[in-house]
């Protein structure tokens, strides 16, 4: 499923990079509301999200990035 670099989609015979997840996908990604996603993308300095269009997308490899930088320590998104 990953090499450690990238994120491929699961049953496919070629694996296909996912650059970027909707928000939605994102959200079940990481286990949080749509709404929570949503208020983060909003109001967290530094959260990943890029808008091509009209489309909303999170590149995943920053996405796996910013959540590694979140620790308690840092006191994690509000």
């Amino acid at each position: 499923m990953s090499n450690g670099n990238s994120i491929y989609k699961a049953n496919e015979r070629t694996p296909t990079p996912v650059l970027a997840l909707r928000p939605s996908e994102a959200a079940d990604a990481i286990g949080v509301s749509e709404r929570t996603l949503a208020a983060w993308m909003k109001n967290v300095p530094g959260f990943p999200v890029v808008r091509i269009g009209g489309v909303r997308l999170i590149p995943t490899r920053e996405l796996q990035e910013w959540l590694g930088s979140q620790t308690s320590e840092s006191g994690g998104p509000s």
